[in-house]
């Protein structure tokens, strides 16, 4: 079975009813906080999710698609701090405004 590029981040809770249960995920982060979100089924098929240019960018895509916003930002803050803190920010402010 074909790797997935970058960070592995494993399955991530989705709560999207049209999403299925048994992908695994993960992330490449570039210099400039570019990322890449991508996901294999159990048949090793790898596909690009998403691309964006910051976290704050990763984290509105991961919550208007029904993912567990909490546990992608716990693993972030292991890859890489500046690009949790941009997610994190965004999971503030919509906090704030909910």
């Amino acid at each position: 079975m074909k790797s997935l590029p970058g960070h592995y981040l494993g399955s991530v809770v989705n709560y999207a009813a049209d999403t299925p249960w048994d992908l695994e995920y993960s992330l490449v982060l570039d210099a400039l906080g570019h990322y890449q979100f991508f996901s294999r089924n159990g048949e090793g098929l790898i596909r690009q999710r998403n691309a964006g240019t910051s976290g704050r960018a990763f984290a509105q895509f991961a919550v208007q698609n029904g993912f567990d916003a909490e546990e992608l930002l716990r693993d972030l803050s292991y890859i890489d701090s500046g690009f949790a803190a941009d997610f994190e920010n965004f999971l503030s402010s919509r906090n704030k405004t909910s």
